[in-house]
């Protein structure tokens, strides 16, 4: 139902990727449940530390608002040391 919900969700906006992910206990990281996107690439099924997020993002989210962005090297959230985690995964 998850990846169907992804898949529907991300053709009808028009992005390039959709996931879903669940904080990790004791709560430092975050793991990527299900994701869509166009391209063969995958997170889903891998961990990451909170921290490489940066500290806007991670207010951002403690809002628990979806959040969407265009390009993570533009948006105002994202300060240059976390874009280094949206880079290795081939995130923009």
């Amino acid at each position: 139902v998850l990846s169907a919900t992804l898949d529907r969700l991300g053709r009808y906006l028009g992005v390039e990727r959709a996931n879903y992910a669940e904080v990790v206990e004791p709560g430092d990281q975050f793991e990527v449940i299900q994701e869509w996107n166009r391209a063969s690439d995958r997170l889903s099924g891998k961990r990451y530390p909170f921290a490489a997020l940066g500290e806007r993002v991670i207010a951002d989210h403690r809002t628990g608002r979806p959040l969407a962005v265009d390009d993570v090297t533009t948006h105002p959230l994202f300060d240059p040391d976390s874009q280094a985690l949206y880079a290795a995964a081939g995130v923009r």
